[in-house]
């Protein structure tokens, strides 16, 4: 066992039926186990595993004040890495930017990156610590 912590921002209920179902990403990855495919196995691996259900915040605060919140849990926590299961532009980038000054890892799991590689997920690669986007 890996003596870390990790956050792994992730979505932790069916969405499917939810309001916004068709904006992040339709039914077919918001259905996915991913308590199940990712905390249980983090828990195997690292010695802390924090679980962040970043899309029932973005509900309920916004997208600002969810990226807020989780840089002021990294600023509590000290992880090693976040791990983000992208939906589809559900957090801003300057997040991670900040995140990644306070020293952590951020490790970005894109789950259709056979479709939506070249107009989405290698946009999210920084390159000397910024996205290519801008």
């Amino acid at each position: 066992m890996i003596d870390e912590t990790v956050i792994l921002l992730s979505p932790l209920k069916d969405y499917s039926k939810h309001r916004l179902a068709k904006y992040i990403g339709g039914n077919l990855l918001l259905t996915v186990s991913f308590d199940l495919y990712f905390n249980k196995l983090l828990q195997n691996i690292f010695s802390r595993v924090i679980v962040y259900d970043y899309i029932q915040q973005m509900t309920e605060i916004g997208v600002e004040a969810t990226g807020n919140e989780i840089i002021n849990l990294v600023r509590k926590e000290h992880p090693k890495y976040v791990l983000w299961i992208s939906v589809n532009y559900e957090l801003q980038e300057s997040t991670f930017e900040s995140i990644r000054r306070e020293g952590t890892v951020v490790v970005g799991c894109f789950h259709d990156d056979e479709t939506c590689f070249d107009h989405y997920s290698k946009w999210w690669i920084p390159v000397n610590g910024v996205c290519p986007r801008h």
